[in-house]
């Protein structure tokens, strides 16, 4: 995919990214759904692993929905309440296979911040390794998501990442590119730390 700065062109970079993730969950529920019509395998064996692929797929969606959306649903109920968040991001890690084994945030938080929260623990959870650990501690002016186990790449690979244009972004990079720009609409400053077992982020206002 070439890259180009017209807005049709980020549109397609995003359509293709969304589709790729929620493909892989969907591709599991067809083939779940295969093995029950030919009674290849028994309804006690596939109907769990249907169930995991329902949840991956909605868990997905309903964070693609309320990081990058427009309406999303952190602004249900009223306006900065952050039980929906909570919620989003506490099933959302579980279903990465990885331990969510600090989460502070106040009751109420600003909307635009727990947009980023949702978005920047979306990306984040490619970068750790299955069986990881995430903490989340999060303030009305300072946002630190710890990433404890393995990672993929280090804080400036992602730096990089997220500085990318999104005039310029492709299928690999629009979700970091589009991070950013909710970041920078926010007036936040946002830092990445290597530590010698994970990697912090931290976002302040």
């Amino acid at each position: 995919m070439t890259r180009d700065s017209s807005p049709q062109f980020f549109l397609e970079a995003m359509t293709a990214k969304i589709m790729h993730d929620l493909m892989t969950p969907a591709s599991a529920l067809s083939s779940g759904v295969e093995l029950l019509e030919g009674n290849i395998a028994p309804a006690n064996e596939i109907v769990p692993l249907l169930r995991e692929s329902v949840d991956k797929l909605l868990g997905t969606l309903m964070l693609f929905r309320s990081s990058w959306g427009k309406n999303s649903t952190t602004t249900r109920g009223k306006s900065g309440e952050t039980q929906e968040t909570r919620r989003l991001l506490t099933d959302f890690i579980a279903m990465r296979k990885h331990r969510l084994t600090h989460c502070e945030m106040p009751e109420m938080l600003g909307v635009s911040m727990q947009r980023i929260l949702l978005a920047a623990l979306y990306l984040l959870n490619d970068v750790l390794l299955p069986g990881g650990e995430i903490q989340v501690l999060c303030t009305e002016a300072q946002l630190q998501i710890t990433l404890v186990g393995k990672i993929t790449k280090s804080a400036a690979d992602l730096a990089a990442a997220f500085d990318g244009p999104l005039t310029a972004a492709d299928t690999q990079t629009v979700l970091w590119a589009a991070t950013q720009e909710m970041i920078r609409d926010a007036s936040c400053v946002m830092t990445l730390t290597d530590i010698e077992d994970g990697l912090i982020l931290v976002l302040s206002n």
